[in-house]
């Protein structure tokens, strides 16, 4: 499917920029009309990559979990896309989940309609909408995803916080090395007055090196830099 950027005002005038897939020109201004917007200019691009790039794993997360719980509440698929389209912020993802939409109104199911999407629905998450929607239980299967794609976001954070702290040890051992190495050299060549040297080099790095890495993982992972 084509993917179309966009110039557009909204109902305050102003001006907003983005890309939206559609099958036509056509389609792209009925979606961007959708967004609440007044399409200015509608042009074909090259593909949805840049799309992906902008939807992240969290905004997939919390579409997930909105949608399980909307139809928990048994309010048809319909309604349930449309209202999780309004809350969302990612406007990228909004325009994907009112084509979706309209698809379903046309008579498709949502499975399928998720396969035009590869990049934003891997093939486990459509194939596993396709049999809930074909059993009647897409309620349980968003809220089985939904659990799944929590979980998996705390697993990948847990991970990349583990990792961060001894790569920013090794980022500030490495600089010091062309200081601390001909100090330690020196101090063993001279072999006059080492104590002191030695007792610097000692402290240096095994104490302070990793306590001054320590200290900036901790502000990193505090201010959820990592978090996907």
């Amino acid at each position: 499917m084509p993917a179309f950027s966009y110039s557009a005002v909204d109902n305050k005038g102003k001006k907003k920029k983005g890309v939206i897939s559609a099958h036509s020109e056509r389609e792209a201004r009925r979606v961007i009309k959708d967004l609440q917007l007044t399409p200015i200019s509608v042009e074909i691009t090259k593909n949805l990559s840049s799309i992906r790039s902008r939807v992240k794993n969290k905004d997939i997360v919390i579409m997930t979990r909105q949608l399980s719980t909307l139809l928990e509440a048994n309010t048809p698929i319909i309604d349930a896309l449309k209202i999780t389209a309004d809350q969302l912020t990612n406007k990228y993802l909004v325009s994907i989940i009112l084509n979706l939409r309209e698809d379903v109104i046309q008579g498709k199911r949502l499975g399928v309609s998720m396969t035009k999407y590869p990049d934003i629905f891997n093939e486990t998450y459509s194939s596993l909408v396709s049999a809930g929607d074909s059993s009647g239980n897409l309620d349980v299967i968003f809220n089985q995803l939904a659990d799944y794609l929590e979980e998996s976001a705390v697993t990948r954070q847990k991970v990349i916080s583990a990792l961060t702290y001894p790569l920013i040890l090794v980022s500030f051992l490495i600089p010091s090395i062309p200081y601390l190495g001909p100090l330690y050299l020196s101090t063993i060549s001279s072999g006059n007055d080492t104590s002191n040297n030695l007792k610097l080099l000692s402290t240096f790095i095994p104490k302070i090196l990793p306590a001054m890495a320590l200290r900036l993982w901790g502000r990193l992972s505090a201010s959820k830099r990592f978090l996907l």
